[in-house]
């Protein structure tokens, strides 16, 4: 059996080389009766001369014979020197082999192998591949073509007018059809690899497939299209048009285009399109593309999606989305703009309109209504310094700009944007990632109108502070998006309870880190009503002021509060910059305050000469401060300039150290505790000293006149005066031990004489003696006084008979006191 098969194998390859020698023979044997016949009617048909390299009669398209046409060349008509129509390195003209014999020959068949056909429409109405006679008188007409294939065949077709040029190659196509030179008719189907693709000298699309069933029919040198489909990338299309030499309308449709493959084309062509993000759904579209002589050519599309889903990896995912809009392009623009654009988010809905004109540097429009979550617009507008976010947002926006590109947005691109809108939260959230500090139960609405932002109620909270506002911010756009801007605010606050704590940068954790920094981007004017306000130690309520802050220099004027259980009213500025240290300036003046919370309030004013638990009583007055602090807000006690009148009633000094020293000089056990009904005094602080001037104290103990100083380094210089009677009499019933100062006390009268103490040294280790300068001064004033006694004496006309009692008289030791 195996023997058989390969004997029939052989018997019919014998009679297939016989078949194939005997058409060759004939062939040869009519060769050039062939070639003249088929070279006559080609140079009959022609309107323009082609170069030939070689001919050759062909059995390659067995079962059909070939005249075969080698490295064939013709610049067609309408052309230059140097231009080309077509070039192949083979031209097949196919006709039955029997015809060969006959010489009845019909070329039905043209092969068109390993070529480049270069086909032009020019300006003024001609082009370059009509060069087939449509009055061709021959009387033998051989050529009644059906079929034309191109293999390995690129392809380039440039309309002039409408500027759309095109190149594509086929490995293999094939036009079946009536191709009559007077009306050609082609019903084909063809498979393009598109070099490009370009409308109007605008937009280039590059290397995709596209495969072609074509509907077409030429006469009168119009091409009509009818009932053609085209699957692009894909995608596929229906499409009907004409195209002539003065005009080009071309219409296709698609009902079911897939949104994911589209996004695919798009990435591949390089048009903009959001990084990082998914298309599915199904669209609808009709594209129209067309030019007229008369106008310039242009590419409109109008499509519909329904059902649609975008997402963007870890930013936002929309659902449901329905929209219908447009494309359009010309040579001069393109404008995309979609309507009534609906859609779901994981928590609310986003619907809206836009458009993007000019892709090169495209005009931005978006008109946006959302009540999706604060998280999710964190994610969309990628605000990386917040975090936690929460809370429902209720948006309307209205949003122009012109980009540079939408490649590389830049804030910078954002600096002329034009906004408008309204925005409604509700129990809104949020913290800053790298701090401490967190806003939470924020409600509020506001309007925006490009970069001026109107609240018309805002509250929040955060730590255990609250705040209402409403008011105007002004370059919010440039002050979020642009680096060295400034906020711009001007706005009525209130609030229940505020601890700066609670915004400054630190919190309670590090109050050290505290600073003003923000000064340097911020104008404000704010007119502040507080209930209740704390900052470190210092506690106040019904506070009524205003806070401005302009240049890096922070006022605040009209200062009304209750605190330290009194009332203050003043003003306060504090002049910051970029160089170290702030400059702070105070006027203030201040009724009934207790001078024990006060100096509680202010933790004893950075000093420990006299803290909170050595002072109580009530404390009126006014004063004057200026100081440098650092960032942090520190004050440097050298530089403290405090200037104060002040009265200080049902008062008094307790474990006082200077006071305890004094009680144990002078015996008087009570100036532990001194208790006096009312003080007055100016006080200054410079340098680092408390300066007290002469002051008289009347005490519950003992009536004195005291001043001196005492630095911030606890080094004291004290200065009293006491009665001698307070100081030594009172007491002495109780004491054995002969007093120091007995020796130099004599009693001559009943005028109170007074013991000069001087006191000075570091607080831990005082030094206590007689002021003899002061005792010199005094008993200098006393001559002087007793002098002009005497004189009055002598005056009088009759002496005085009350008796003088010389009272006490002071023996003092002769000592050098250092004076002149």
């Amino acid at each position: 059996m195996k023997k058989k098969i390969i004997k029939i194998f052989l018997w019919a390859a014998l009679c297939f080389v016989l078949i194939i020698t005997l058409f060759a023979s004939v062939l040869y044997l009519n060769k050039e009766k062939v070639q003249s016949i088929i070279i006559n009617e080609i140079n009959a048909s022609l309107s323009t001369p082609i170069e030939v390299g070689k001919i050759d009669i062909s059995l390659k398209k067995f079962p059909s014979a070939s005249l075969l046409l080698k490295n064939i060349y013709t610049r067609g008509i309408n052309t230059e020197e140097g231009d080309t129509l077509l070039f192949a390195e083979e031209v097949f003209f196919q006709f039955d082999i029997w015809q060969a014999i006959t010489s009845d020959i019909s070329i039905k068949k043209i092969s068109i192998e390993n070529a480049i056909l270069d086909l032009k429409y020019f300006k003024n109405g001609n082009n370059n591949f009509q060069i087939w006679k449509s009055d061709n008188n021959s009387e033998n007409q051989i050529f009644t073509l059906q079929e034309i294939s191109l293999i390995h065949v690129n392809i380039r077709f440039y309309h002039e007018t409408s500027s759309f040029n095109t190149s594509v190659f086929t490995s293999s196509s094939t036009l079946n059809g009536d191709f009559n030179a007077q009306s050609i008719r082609i019903n084909s189907r063809c498979n393009f690899d598109v070099n490009y693709l370009s409308f109007s000298d605008k937009r280039t699309l590059k290397n995709f497939n596209t495969r072609f069933r074509l509907s077409l029919t030429q006469k009168d040198d119009i091409s009509y299209f009818e009932s053609s489909s085209a699957t692009v990338a894909g995608l596929d299309f229906t499409f009907t048009g004409e195209a002539s030499s003065s005009k080009s309308l071309f219409s296709a449709k698609s009902e079911e285009l897939s949104l994911a493959k589209l996004q695919q084309f798009l990435e591949k062509q390089m048009i903009w399109v959001p990084q990082d993000f998914t298309l599915d759904g199904k669209a609808a579209i009709d594209l129209s593309w067309g030019s007229l002589e008369s106008e310039e050519p242009g590419l409109l599309a109008n499509f519909r999606v329904r059902d649609g889903e975008f997402s963007s990896t870890e930013r936002l995912a929309l659902s449901s989305i329905t929209c219908n809009g447009s494309y359009y392009m010309d040579q001069s623009s393109d404008e995309t703009i979609i309507k009534n654009f609906q859609s779901k988010s994981k928590t609310g809905t986003l619907n809206g309109s836009a458009s993007i004109k000019n892709l090169s540097k495209p005009l931005f429009k978006l008109n946006l209504t959302s009540n999706i979550n604060l998280s999710e617009w964190a994610d969309i507008l990628q605000l990386d310094t917040l975090e936690n976010t929460d809370g429902k947002l209720d948006l309307e926006l209205d949003f122009k700009n012109q980009f540079q590109s939408f490649e590389n947005i830049s804030k910078a691109d954002l600096r002329n944007a034009h906004l408008k809108g309204s925005l409604k939260i509700e129990d809104g959230s949020f913290s800053f990632k790298e701090s401490t500090n967190s806003i939470k139960s924020m409600n509020g609405e506001l309007r925006f109108s490009d970069s001026k932002a109107i609240i018309n109620r805002l509250f929040f909270e955060t730590g255990r502070s609250d705040m209402y506002l409403e008011g105007r911010f002004l370059n919010v756009l440039p002050f979020v998006l642009l680096e060295n801007q400034k906020l711009d605010i001007d706005c009525r606050v209130k609030s229940q309870n505020l601890k700066i704590d609670d915004f400054l940068t630190g919190g309670d954790s590090n109050p050290d880190s505290y600073n003003l920094d923000f000064t340097q981007s911020v104008n404000l004017d704010v007119l502040m009503e507080i209930e209740k306000f704390a900052m470190q130690s210092f506690r106040a309520s019904e506070i009524k002021t205003r806070l401005q802050i302009k240049n890096q220099k922070i006022k605040v004027t009209d200062l009304e509060m209750n605190s330290d259980e009194g009332h203050y009213k003043g003003s306060l500025t504090i002049l910051t910059s970029d160089v170290e240290p702030y400059a702070l300036s105070a006027k203030l003046s201040f009724q009934k305050l207790n001078i024990n919370r006060l100096f509680k309030s202010f933790e004893n004013f950075g000093q420990e000469a006299i803290v909170a638990k050595n002072i109580y009583g009530t404390l009126s007055g006014s004063g004057s401060l200026q100081a440098q602090m650092s960032p942090a807000l520190i004050i440097d006690e050298k530089s403290i300039h405090l200037e104060s009148d002040i009265e200080i009633n049902k008062g008094g000094i307790k474990d006082y150290e200077p006071m305890l020293a004094l009680s144990r000089f002078s015996d008087i056990e009570e100036l532990k505790n001194v208790q006096f009904n009312s003080l007055k005094n100016h006080i200054s602080i410079q340098n680092s000293v408390l300066s007290i001037p002469k002051m008289q104290v009347n005490s519950s103990v003992l009536d004195l006149e005291i001043k001196g100083t005492h630095n911030f380094e606890n080094v004291v210089d004290y200065r009293f005066k006491l009665k001698a009677e307070d100081a030594l009499f009172k007491k002495r019933k109780k004491k054995q031990k002969p007093s120091e100062f007995d020796e130099h006390l004599v009693q001559r009268s009943k005028d109170e004489p007074y013991i000069y103490v001087k006191m000075y040294g570091n607080i831990d280790a005082l030094k206590i003696e007689l002021d003899q300068q002061s005792i010199g001064q005094s008993i200098t004033k006393d001559l002087k006084d007793q002098g002009k006694q005497l004189k009055d004496i002598f005056k009088k006309d009759k002496p005085d008979k009350k008796s003088d009692n010389p009272g006490i008289i002071y023996d003092w030791e002769e000592e050098d006191d250092g004076s002149p």
